[in-house]
Parts: structure tokens; C-alpha cells; sequence
């Protein structure tokens, strides 16, 4: 992955693919598996945190 800090429209973009993959079980390897799986988890996890940040943002203006 790019060093540079991706966007929530790009991670989910990524987040899709690696979903695609698992759901058409492109794989020939199980280590290509875990590897999207792990990513997908990672992915998950970024766009929860983005999500997140976003929402305490709003809050702040609400006050």
C-alpha cells in the first residue's frame, strides 16, 4: 500500500475488491486468502476509525 494517507473513497474501493476476491474464492493459495483476509480486516478498521473521527468532529459543532 501507498505511504500516503489514502481516502475514505479509496479504502473502500480497496476494501471492495478484496471482498470480491474472497467472494468469487479467486485464490489458489490459502496464504493469498489470509493475506486479503487480514487486509480486509485492516481495511475495516481504518474506515471504522475515519468514521469514527468524523462523527466526534460533528459532535464538537453540534455543541
Amino acid at each position: 500500500m501507498n505511504k500516503k494517507q489514502e481516502t475514505y473513497q479509496q479504502m473502500e474501493q480497496n476494501l471492495q475488491k478484496v471482498l470480491q476476491r474472497i467472494e468469487d474464492n479467486s485464490y489458489e493459495k490459502l496464504d493469498d486468502l489470509l493475506k486479503d483476509y487480514d487486509t480486509g480486516v485492516e481495511l475495516i478498521g481504518k474506515l471504522q476509525k475515519h468514521l469514527d473521527t468524523a462523527l466526534n468532529k460533528i459532535k464538537v459543532v453540534k455543541k
